[in-house]
């Protein structure tokens, strides 16, 4: 809203600016030298300033809704790439219990004795493993947008890449997603696993550090 007021700001100051003009164009010799002539000078230099002051606000105001358009698409992401596929586990819990609870080894998200005796359901860990790779590639298509840093991402993802159980799933479910998708898993379980499972927030924190420094990921998030 705040642009559009800007355009139309821009807009009226030029159009005065050509109004101006042309009447002063319209017959110079007449309006030369007299108080007319020097009243149309005067305006035709404020609609000048009026034009740039028009311009430089709604490139202001453009800078501004793209600040505002990443918070928003932030919060997007984080929603859809994080806070869904929490509310989705949650739900799933009950059917495949051991593989949730894999997914989360230092945070103590999901544990519970109470699906003990629970026979994990193949085909909700697959629907969980399928989304948690989608989640990888929305990361990346927000990435452009996304405020929140890739070592907050990576803490999560280090988590869920921990899994043995996830990273048997991937060996079957690669072939689905792109390749800068499955590069980036790849390398996920690869610290994952570094000096150990991961145990502690320690344990998280450090890894996470190690893998956003990793000369790898740049040339990941450049592949098409």
């Amino acid at each position: 809203m705040a642009l559009s007021k800007q355009v139309i700001f821009s807009a009226v100051a030029f159009a005065f600016l050509i109004a101006v003009t042309a009447v002063g164009l319209s017959n110079p010799k007449e309006f030369e030298g007299s108080r007319f002539g020097i009243f149309i000078k005067v305006l035709s230099s404020l609609a000048f300033i009026l034009v740039a002051l028009g311009l430089i606000l709604t490139a202001q105001a453009f800078e501004e809704g793209q600040k505002l358009n990443k918070i928003a698409e932030t919060f997007r992401l984080i929603d859809r790439s994080l806070m869904d596929q929490v509310k989705r586990m949650r739900e799933l819990y009950p059917k495949c219990p051991r593989f949730v609870e894999s997914l989360w080894p230092q945070s103590g998200l999901f544990s519970s004795t109470q699906y003990s005796d629970v026979e994990e359901d193949e085909s909700c860990i697959l629907d969980l493993c399928m989304f948690m790779m989608q989640s990888f590639e929305d990361h990346f298509t927000g990435s452009t947008f996304d405020n929140t840093g890739e070592i907050v991402w990576a803490g999560n993802y280090l988590q869920w890449a921990s899994s043995d159980m996830f990273l048997e799933h991937f060996n079957i479910l690669y072939p689905n997603f792109k390749q800068k998708t499955n590069d980036y898993a790849r390398l996920l379980f690869e610290y994952a696993r570094k000096g150990g499972k991961i145990k502690t927030g320690k344990d998280l924190e450090e890894r996470s550090i190690a893998f956003t420094k990793d000369p790898r990921l740049p040339s990941i998030f450049e592949m098409e």
